[in-house]
């Protein structure tokens, strides 16, 4: 034997072979499965943040809710400070923009999380983050109905009865 084949022997490294493997894909569980429960709460929330952000641009006729019914314009000496509108459309609007974000982001990861080539199954690992976005999304819902039309109605009818006080007609 001669001398590098010698060297070889002793400093030769000893070799690993690596096997491929599959990508690890965004199910938590490993098996690919997507859950009906899933698509249904996506496309709820889907389907209230479209209706919800068109209620937006919605504006009813003045009178349609009293047809028949005649109004009389009183004049005040003060006239009627909107101030407090503002807000409330504001609160409205961030409401309405919070509803949409998380329709948006509940989508996101349903296309993430689910594999739709599997089997369909009726929960999985992923539909207490889609409840939990379904229940985030109602909320917003709720707050930005209530703002804009609870706190408007409550003042129009303050701006009655002032107005009723100041001019002295009683009204049974």
């Amino acid at each position: 034997m001669n001398m590098s084949a010698i060297t070889t022997l002793i400093f030769q490294e000893p070799t690993s072979t690596i096997i491929d493997q599959a990508v690890p894909l965004a199910s938590i569980s490993g098996h690919a499965t997507w859950s009906l429960l899933n698509l249904v709460l996506v496309l709820i929330s889907l389907t209230a943040a479209v209706i919800i952000g068109a209620l937006y641009f919605y504006k009813p006729k003045q009178g349609s809710a009293r047809e028949g019914t005649k109004t009389r314009t009183i004049p005040t000496k003060e006239p009627v400070s909107s101030k407090n509108t503002d807000t409330g459309l504001n609160q409205n609007l961030f409401w309405r923009l919070v509803s949409i974000s998380i329709a948006m982001v509940a989508v996101v990861i349903f296309l993430l999380a689910e594999e739709m080539t599997g089997a369909m199954v009726l929960v999985d690992s992923w539909t207490p983050f889609m409840l939990l976005a379904m229940i985030l999304q109602c909320l917003a819902m709720l707050f930005a109905v209530s703002r804009g039309t609870g706190s408007t109605l409550v003042q129009e009818a303050v701006e009655i009865n002032n107005i009723k006080q100041r001019v002295n007609i009683r009204v049974d």
